[in-house]
């Protein structure tokens, strides 16, 4: 075997468990900061909860339906619920009129993200605690 073929030969075995070890410290870290932020940024010294979809939702900017669309989570998504507001009331799924969303993100600094509670498992604040709405 010539020195160039080794070289390459053994180049390449390296070149893997390397890209595949800064990867994960990449994603590690990518992890890290968000938990970090979303520890960092919460309500009234709420850390915020674990809300879950039992079907899919549509993400808005604000509490409101003709917000602007940020995006939707599918049906028994999980995510962290920052905080709850009141909000534009919504009627489905044999829900009458419940005007409270959860803010699931941030957004130049302002909780966003919210999701109507109609859409969440669990009680009409869609598993969040009382104390923890939004200020």
């Amino acid at each position: 075997m010539t020195n160039q073929m080794r070289s390459w030969k053994y180049g390449t075995a390296l070149r893997r468990p390397v890209t595949v070890a800064l990867l994960i410290a990449i994603l590690t870290a990518c992890v890290s900061t968000q938990a970090g932020a979303a520890s960092r940024d919460t309500t009234a010294g709420t850390p915020g909860v674990m809300v879950t979809t039992y079907e899919a939702v549509n993400i808005r900017q604000t509490p409101w339906s003709t917000s602007k669309l940020l995006g939707s989570y599918p049906a028994n998504a999980t995510m962290l619920g920052f905080c709850w507001a009141h909000g534009e009331p919504i009627s489905d799924n044999g829900v009458v009129n419940n005007d409270i969303w959860v803010s699931t993100g941030v957004l130049n600094g302002v909780k966003s993200y919210f999701i109507s509670a109609v859409y969440l498992k669990g009680d009409s604040l869609g598993g969040m605690p009382v104390g923890a709405q939004c200020p």
